[in-house]
């Protein structure tokens, strides 16, 4: 992974516990979040190849869809 893909997760997981610091405790519920992610980075990715979408959507989706697995990893 390039260093600023890493920082770029850091700087999104640390937005997102600031944001919503009560993440749910239930690992569904928190799957769930990361699903939600993972569906907004194909969008973007469909979007992207259909539509002349960006590139940058697809790796901003991503890096959330990243974030929130670390968030659901982290209740193990």
């Amino acid at each position: 992974m390039k260093n600023c893909t890493k920082s770029a997760i850091e700087k999104e997981l640390k937005r997102a516990r600031k944001k919503f610091p009560s993440h749910p405790v239930e690992y569904l519920d928190r799957a769930a979040i990361m699903v939600e992610e993972a569906g907004e980075t194909i969008q973007a990715a469909l979007k992207f190849k259909y539509e002349n979408g960006s590139e940058k959507d697809i790796q901003k989706e991503a890096i959330h869809t990243a974030a929130m697995a670390i968030r659901l990893l982290e209740g193990f």
